[in-house]
């Protein structure tokens, strides 16, 4: 005899009807079976679009691809971890259910099996690169949105202290000089999250010689080569902007934000006298308010 086996997932209204020629040929039915197949998929392709949406709430200024990767399928797997828990369905046999324990298990199983096939196939897959990088773009836009300027003077153990904590600064003519206990202090200026360490794309520290080694175009142009810079791979880079056509976000509007006036015309020694000029104003104003 045959035996209809019916399913239905949640959030979705229809239920699907499975024809099985014996008990033990359901899991492979499950498995096989094209409406469950495409019905399976369509939510695994839902989920994923659900996970990188997600993200616009994750600040990340920095593209970690095992981290990202990790956000975007993690999210999958888990997902349907839960999903599994509420699948509904009945097998019918001589005008009964024979579902059992054990027959449920196996049915579980086989739709375990199926949607974690869809994540390993699209994990290996050019789609991938396409998913991971939508993520990023989502947290970028929220790092841009949720980060700040902010400054500081840099110890040598990367320690960076407030305008509070300040040595008094030595002048000489346009150089400034800023000694604690003879160790020398690296102005610092960053873009990113409150309370958290920087990465160093985001950097621009006050010495001549830092400032010869790292360009602040990056900060100007719009170019999506600046992902590069960021830790995209030449694939994701391929995938997403000349594949697909994806726009990445406006990084120079962060710019318009800053307290000194950076330019990209400006040589590292104007760009090291206008950080200096403004330390120099942030130190005076903490010490001496708004007396000259």
């Amino acid at each position: 005899m045959r035996y209809k086996m019916e399913i239905s997932f949640p959030e979705t209204t229809n239920k699907l009807e499975v024809d099985c020629p014996n008990v033990g040929s359901i899991a492979e039915t499950v498995l096989n079976d094209d409406k469950i197949n495409d019905q399976l998929y369509d939510i695994f392709c839902d989920e994923i679009s659900n996970a990188i949406e997600a993200y616009e709430k994750e600040p990340l200024g920095y593209c970690d691809e095992y981290y990202i990767h990790k956000l975007v399928y993690d999210a999958a797997y888990k997902y349907f971890d839960q999903l599994i828990l509420a699948v509904k369905f009945d097998v019918q046999g001589e005008n009964k259910s024979i579902v059992t324990p054990q027959l449920k298990e196996q049915i579980c199983q086989a739709l375990k099996k199926k949607f974690y096939y869809f994540i390993e196939q699209r994990e290996v897959s050019e789609q991938s690169c396409i998913d991971e990088g939508s993520a990023f773009l989502a947290c970028l836009n929220c790092f841009l949105s949720s980060g700040k300027w902010q400054f500081g003077l840099e110890k040598t153990d990367e320690t960076v202290l407030p305008v509070e904590q300040w040595p008094e600064p030595v002048i000489e003519g346009r150089n400034i000089c800023w000694k604690d206990n003879n160790e020398i202090l690296k102005p610092k200026v960053w873009f990113g999250l409150e309370g958290t360490k920087p990465s160093d794309f985001w950097v621009i520290y006050g010495t001549i010689n830092d400032l010869e080694n790292k360009s602040l175009n990056d900060f100007f142009d719009d170019d999506d080569m600046i992902f590069y810079d960021l830790g995209f791979s030449d694939s994701h880079w391929i995938w997403m902007f000349i594949e697909c056509g994806c726009v990445g976000p406006n990084i120079s509007k962060i710019m318009k934000t800053c307290p000194i006036d950076f330019s990209d015309e400006d040589e590292p020694e104007v760009t090291l006298q206008k950080i200096n000029k403004f330390f120099l104003e942030q130190y005076k104003k903490y010490r001496y308010g708004n007396k000259k």
